[in-house]
């Protein structure tokens, strides 16, 4: 009975945990350890300046996933966040 409610909090997890910054962040001390959200973070450039064109090819790449594990788990997940709405 709980296996919609499992899903749909792992997915949600999942999201949270590949989109932090802040723990990457202060925790990792090597350039080879870096996660995605930091890599994204060297395409700006000095001053600011910044190659559009890459820099949304790879923020596209690294939502790819999280896009295909939710459509994976919505069926559940939806199923999982509505199931103690219902009355009777």
């Amino acid at each position: 009975m709980s296996l919609n409610s499992i899903i749909t909090v792992a997915t949600m997890e999942t999201v949270f945990v590949w989109n932090d910054y802040i723990n990457a962040y202060t925790f990792t001390r090597s350039t080879d350890m870096k996660t995605i959200t930091l890599g994204l973070n060297d395409f700006v450039g000095s001053l600011g300046l910044t190659n559009w064109g890459a820099t949304f090819a790879a923020i596209s790449i690294t939502v790819l996933p999280v896009f295909v594990f939710y459509f994976i788990c919505s069926k559940s997940m939806l199923a999982g966040m509505t199931q103690g709405a219902v009355k009777g």
